[in-house]
């Protein structure tokens, strides 16, 4: 019974996207709930809410990032919970030139730099959902989108970047 038990949580876990890097948690603490656990292990899906931009350039790692943030349901989501997956971040450069960046299974979202030699600055940035939209009502320059849409929200930024 143990075993069956065991595996039925583990095949529960798997279905809302969670893995070992992640846990369920209560609603009131994401509402996701699901919270990154995996410390700083490499991953796509790590530190959702975090500012990507400046860790992966402080510390040498992983991908060198051009853009990154994470859509999430709520304006005042806390770090490390899972945002909101295949929702559509359309970043235009001053040329009219599109790149459309989906946020993956935690919310995330990037554009490595390798792949931003095309994209045109001052960017605007809008968050898609079906036929709905969220835009950014000013132009930018900086692509370290979770400096500014923090929980409380810095710069300008009234909190995290939300779904439409």
């Amino acid at each position: 019974m143990q075993v069956w038990v065991g595996l039925m949580a583990a095949a529960t876990l798997s279905a809302c996207g969670t893995d070992a890097q992640s846990t369920t948690v209560s609603p009131s603490v994401c509402k996701s709930e699901i919270q990154w656990t995996g410390g700083d292990e490499k991953s796509p899906l790590m530190h959702p809410g975090k500012d990507c931009v400046a860790c992966h350039a402080e510390r040498g790692e992983g991908p060198e990032f051009a853009i990154a943030g994470t859509v999430y349901p709520d304006m005042h989501e806390a770090d490390d919970c899972y945002g909101e997956a295949g929702v559509k971040v359309v970043i235009t450069g001053s040329d009219g030139k599109e790149f459309t960046l989906t946020a993956n299974a935690s919310g995330n979202f990037f554009m490595e730099k390798k792949d931003s030699a095309s994209l045109k600055l001052p960017y605007t940035a809008k968050v898609v959902s079906g036929n709905k939209e969220n835009a950014m009502g000013t132009a930018q320059v900086a692509g370290s989108c979770n400096s500014c849409h923090t929980k409380a929200g810095t710069g300008g930024a009234p909190g995290r970047i939300t779904v439409p």
